[in-house]
């Protein structure tokens, strides 16, 4: 049993990362590409924004909340968030270089 719950959950983790980081490059390659109008790259890289922002955000304010209950468990969610924005940081560098 706890080796399935391993494989699901590392599954469902795989998934949902290279989902987002698909949807990263498809926003910024929709952004920076001048065939499409204006208002649609516009658009696009709001969406692209405010979905990022959210999956930042909530471990966020889930660690503020922690804070005074479980210091620990805060903590960690403060070293993910940070890892998840250098991370985010260093995927956006990397693609606006090449596109250059």
């Amino acid at each position: 049993m706890e080796f399935l719950l391993e494989v699901l959950a590392e599954t469902i983790g795989e998934v949902f990362l290279n989902c987002g980081i698909e949807f990263l490059n498809c926003g910024i390659e929709a952004s920076i590409d001048h065939r499409l109008p204006k208002w649609l790259r516009v658009l696009i890289l709001a969406a692209t924004t405010l979905v990022f922002a959210a999956v930042f955000g909530i471990p966020l304010i889930v660690g503020i909340g922690a804070l005074s209950h479980t210091p620990w468990i805060s903590l960690l969610l403060f070293a993910l968030d940070g890892g998840l924005v250098f991370l985010c940081a260093c995927k956006v560098r990397k693609v606006l270089r090449t596109r250059k």
